[in-house]
């Protein structure tokens, strides 16, 4: 296989996959000119038919058209099944697949056709192992994602005049990292985020609470530290 396609009735391009070298230039052309050509075709007309110096096998799914390249030699009645089993694999992990899953989760559609393809040829047939690899992906990515790794402290300050240097207050919660100054308003909520790989004895541990001086100035001299202020009005 030397390239797939996946492009609608109106001839939007969802996604593209090149297995030979060339230019930008030269894929847009391409795309182009073949889109024009399939879309130009009728529903009872075959399949499969011959482009420059390629076999074209393309196969209609709803409103969306899976098209791929081959060289000559290649079995068009192979590459068909080949696009109908990735068409399997979406609908088995998307549930249904239609256009806008493909367009929402591109990414989703460019893996699950990585781990069906390599290079152009099958490198898996089967569907449960290749299912497989996707979910334990997704468990790693949730894994990343998962609150575990990312904790959010919120640090709120009321009190007078910050500026003049009267004004008195303190911090209500603990703050982990990072080194920070700025003149506060009478009302400031902030967000702290920190890592729970860096500091996973600190998150268990009761942290001091920090008091803020007459200057209205806040500064925090620990490690590695994210805080978003959020002036309140």
């Amino acid at each position: 296989m030397r390239f797939m396609l996946l492009f609608s009735r109106q001839g939007k391009l969802r996604l593209q996959k090149w297995y030979l070298a060339m230019s930008d230039k030269e894929r847009k052309k391409m795309v182009r000119e073949l889109m024009q050509v399939v879309l130009a075709r009728k529903p009872k007309m075959c399949s499969f038919l011959e482009w420059r110096d390629l076999k074209v096998v393309y196969k209609r799914y709803a409103s969306l058209y899976f098209c791929c390249a081959i060289e000559g030699q290649d079995n068009e009645l192979i590459t068909l099944e080949l696009i109908h089993r990735y068409v399997e694999l979406l609908d088995k992990y998307f549930g249904s697949v239609c256009e806008l899953d493909i367009i929402f989760n591109f990414e989703k559609a460019y893996f699950i056709l990585d781990e069906f393809l390599m290079g152009g040829d099958v490198q898996d047939t089967s569907k449960k192992s290749v299912l497989k690899a996707i979910e334990q992906a997704d468990l790693l990515q949730e894994e990343d994602e998962s609150p575990e790794s990312a904790v959010m402290s919120k640090a709120h300050w009321e009190g007078g005049d910050w500026g003049g240097g009267g004004g008195r207050g303190r911090c209500l919660s603990s703050l982990v990292g990072g080194k920070a100054r700025t003149k506060l308003p009478h009302t400031v909520s902030v967000q702290l985020l920190y890592s729970f790989v860096l500091y996973p004895v600190l998150l268990h541990s009761h942290l001091p609470i920090i008091p803020l001086k007459g200057s209205g100035s806040l500064a925090c001299n620990t490690m590695n530290t994210l805080l978003v202020f959020n002036h309140l009005i």
